[in-house]
């Protein structure tokens, strides 16, 4: 098992959008990952991942076209910050983390998107990933 040194069980919680079709997948990690990186708590993430100026764009974006920016969340940051894609893409990208004793999948819920499509990105991530 994973442990620091006092004693602090590791665990991962990472944004997971799983969908048969890829494209929606994306659309919808997109929003969530937007949500979460442009609040200024993330800027030392970003600033050690080296992509801040691709936070800084996507704030800006957010001050001219409000939640709708989201759609303009670079691609680059949803496969940095979420396991995103079909079933099978998203079980591969689980394995990274294997050796964790504890990683919790965080399905989009954010606005803009809908209580339907968050339903259903609950629903997907379950049958992705059950046993």
């Amino acid at each position: 098992m994973a442990r620091a040194r006092l004693g602090v069980i590791l665990m991962v919680l990472d944004i997971c959008s799983v969908h048969p079709d890829r494209d929606i997948a994306l659309a919808r990690a997109k929003k969530h990952v937007g949500f979460y990186i442009t609040y200024p708590v993330s800027d030392v993430v970003a600033e050690i991942e080296g992509v801040q100026e691709l936070v800084n764009y996507l704030r800006a974006s957010m001050m001219q076209k409000g939640l709708a920016a989201y759609e303009d969340t670079p691609d680059e940051l949803v496969e940095m910050f979420s396991i995103t894609g079909t079933p099978e893409e998203c079980r591969q990208k689980l394995d990274n983390y294997k050796g964790l004793p504890h990683v919790a999948l965080h399905t989009p819920y954010v606005p803009p998107l809908t209580a339907e499509e968050s339903e259903d990105s609950y629903l997907q991530v379950i049958d992705a990933f059950k046993r």
